[in-house]
C-alpha cells in the first residue's frame, strides 16, 4: 500500500487525522511524521529492520510506526502490562524504543526517548525520508498470536497482507472518509493496528482516549463508530451512569472472543440500538462481520463469511460436514498468512495442509451462517458429557456478586478431568446460589469447585487464557498441599 497520509496531507490537509486533546490535521500528521523519520536515522537502523516499541502513549505510538515505516522497517508494539525481558528474548528485535531510561539496559541496542528528544525531532527541518519502492512482500509489522492454545507464535505482516487485511477491514465494517473511530484494544493486538491504518486509508478519524473512562471519552470525542472487545464492552457499560440516554449515533462492533446475548441487549439498552459483531483471527483476518440481531435467530452465530475467505467445518481427518454438523473450523485467504515466523509446519501446528485451523468447533446452517461452538481444546469432558466453559462463564456472570468468571477442567493424576470456576468477586457474591444455578444447569457440574481470584488473565483482545488460569489454580492447590504437610 502507498502511504495515505502523505495523499491525505496533499488532498485534505486541513482534515483531522488524530483527535484527542487537541485536534492534528493531515498535513501536520505528516510533517510530524517526517520530522520522526529525520531523527530515527540518528541510529543507522538497516533497511527491513525490526524495531521494538515500548511506548505507552498511542499518539506516539501511531508517529513511530508510521515514520518507521516510511524509513523501510518494521515494527512491533510490546506491552507495557508485562515483562519487557521475556517480549524481546521471543522477538529478538534490532533494536528497541522506549520512553523509560530504566529500560536502557534491558537490551543492547536501546533508544531512550525522552522529551527532549521529542522536541529536538518537531523543531528539526520538513524533509521527507528519501524516496523508496515498497514491496509486497516487505515485512511492515509483527504480531504476537494470543497464546491462549499453548506457547505464543510470532506472525509477520508484509505489506501485501496488510492491503488485504485493510481491505476487508474498510469492507465489512462499512468504513468511510467520514469515520470516526475510537479503538480501545492494545496496540499489540492485530485489530489495534489494522483500524487506524484503515482510517488513515480513508483520509477518516481516528480518536485518542486520555483516560480510562470509555463512556467519558466517547461524550468528549464523539465517535460514530467503536471497535472493542466484549470483556472493554462490559466494563463501559458499567461506566454508564442511570437514566443516561442511548447514543444511537455510535456504531458498536464487539471482536476478539464471543460475544453473549446477554451482553448485546445490554449494550442496546445502556448504550446504542447499533450493535455488530466480528469474528475472526490474527493470522487470517476478519472472517465475519455482522448485526448483533443475528442473536435472536442463532444465539451461538458469528454470521455469514466475507467471500474472499474460504472457511470450512471439517471432521477429524479433514473431510467437509454438511450444514448442522459440528466440526473443526478451517479458513485461508491467499497471500494473508502463510505460516508462523521461524517455526515450519507440522501435524499439530494450527497452520498445516495450506489451511489456518483457529481451534475453534463450529458448524454451519442451512443458509450459511456460522456458529461457533467453542474452543476444541478448552471443552470440559466431564465422564462423557462435554460442556463449553464460555457458556458457564456467561451463566456464572448473571448471578449475585460475579464480576467475572471463568470455567474449565483440571485432570487428576489418573488423567480425570474435574471441573472449576474462577470467580472475581464483588458485593453481594452468594457462593451457594451461584453453585445451584450452575448445577441446575448443568448437571455434570455437581463436583465444581470455585476458586477465588482478582482478575481473570487475558490476552490483548480480552480473550480469557484458560491455561495460564490453569496454571494459577494448579500451583495454588499444590501449594495448599504442601503447606497441610
Amino acid at each position: 500500500m502507498h502511504d495515505m497520509i502523505a495523499y491525505w496531507a496533499k488532498k485534505t490537509p486541513h482534515a483531522p487525522a488524530l483527535l484527542d486533546d487537541d485536534e492534528l490535521s493531515y498535513r501536520t500528521f505528516d510533517q510530524v511524521i517526517n520530522k520522526v523519520a529525520a531523527a530515527l536515522r540518528q541510529w543507522n537502523l538497516a533497511e527491513a529492520s525490526l524495531v521494538a516499541l515500548h511506548i505507552s502513549g498511542a499518539k506516539a505510538l501511531y508517529v513511530l510506526e508510521r515514520a518507521l515505516d516510511r524509513l523501510g522497517m518494521a515494527t512491533v508494539a510490546l506491552s507495557t502490562l508485562t515483562p519487557l525481558g521475556p517480549q524481546l528474548a521471543l522477538l529478538k528485535p534490532a533494536m528497541l524504543l522506549t520512553f523509560k531510561d530504566e529500560h536502557a539496559d534491558v537490551y543492547p541496542k536501546t533508544g531512550v526517548l525522552t522529551d527532549d528528544w521529542f522536541a529536538a525531532a518537531l523543531a528539526g527541518p520538513n524533509v521527507p525520508p528519501p524516496d523508496r519502492k515498497p514491496r509486497p512482500d516487505d515485512l511492515v509489522r509483527v504480531v504476537v498470536s494470543s497464546g491462549t492454545t499453548g506457547r505464543p507464535k510470532i506472525i509477520g505482516v508484509t505489506r501485501a497482507s496488510l492491503a488485504l487485511r485493510n481491505e476487508s477491514s474498510v469492507f465489512m465494517s462499512q468504513f468511510s472518509h467520514s469515520t470516526r473511530l475510537m479503538v480501545p484494544m492494545g496496540p499489540q493486538s492485530i485489530g489495534g493496528y489494522i483500524a487506524p491504518f484503515a482510517m488513515w486509508s480513508l483520509g477518516a478519524v481516528v480518536t485518542i482516549r486520555r483516560s480510562a473512562n470509555t463512556y467519558e471519552e466517547i461524550l468528549r470525542l464523539r465517535p460514530n463508530q467503536l471497535w472493542i472487545t466484549p470483556g472493554q464492552l462490559e466494563a463501559l457499560l458499567n461506566e454508564i451512569p442511570p437514566g443516561a440516554p442511548l447514543l444511537n449515533g455510535l456504531r458498536v462492533t464487539a471482536m476478539g472472543s464471543h460475544v453473549s446475548r446477554a451482553l448485546v441487549e445490554r449494550t442496546r439498552t445502556r448504550l446504542t440500538q447499533n450493535v455488530w459483531m466480528a469474528y475472526g483471527s490474527t493470522e487470517i483476518t476478519g472472517v465475519t462481520f455482522t448485526p448483533a440481531t443475528i442473536l435472536d435467530r442463532h444465539p451461538q452465530a458469528v454470521g455469514h463469511v466475507w467471500p474472499k475467505v474460504e472457511m470450512q467445518v471439517v471432521g477429524e481427518d479433514g473431510t467437509s460436514l454438511a450444514a448442522g454438523e459440528i466440526g473443526l473450523v478451517r479458513m485461508r485467504q491467499e497471500g494473508v498468512f502463510s505460516g508462523y515466523m521461524g517455526e515450519t509446519e507440522s501435524a499439530t501446528s494450527p497452520w498445516r495442509g495450506g489451511w489456518f485451523y483457529p481451534g475453534d468447533l463450529g458448524a454451519f446452517t442451512d443458509d450459511g451462517v456460522l456458529i461457533i461452538h467453542g474452543r476444541a481444546a478448552e471443552i470440559m469432558n466431564l465422564g462423557g458429557v462435554k460442556i463449553d466453559p464460555g457458556a458457564v462463564d456467561e451463566v456464572a456472570k448473571t448471578c449475585p456478586g460475579v464480576a467475572d468468571a471463568a470455567a474449565f477442567a483440571l485432570a487428576d493424576a489418573a488423567g480425570v478431568e474435574w471441573p472449576w470456576i474462577a470467580i472475581v468477586q464483588s458485593e453481594g457474591y452468594d457462593p451457594a446460589g451461584l453453585l445451584s444455578v450452575l448445577k441446575a444447569r448443568w448437571p455434570a457440574l455437581r463436583s465444581l469447585k470455585v476458586a477465588l481470584i482478582d482478575a481473570i488473565p487475558r490476552n490483548a483482545m480480552a480473550k480469557i487464557e484458560r491455561q495460564t488460569l490453569k496454571a494459577m489454580v494448579r500451583d495454588a492447590e499444590n501449594a495448599a498441599r504442601g503447606a497441610t504437610h
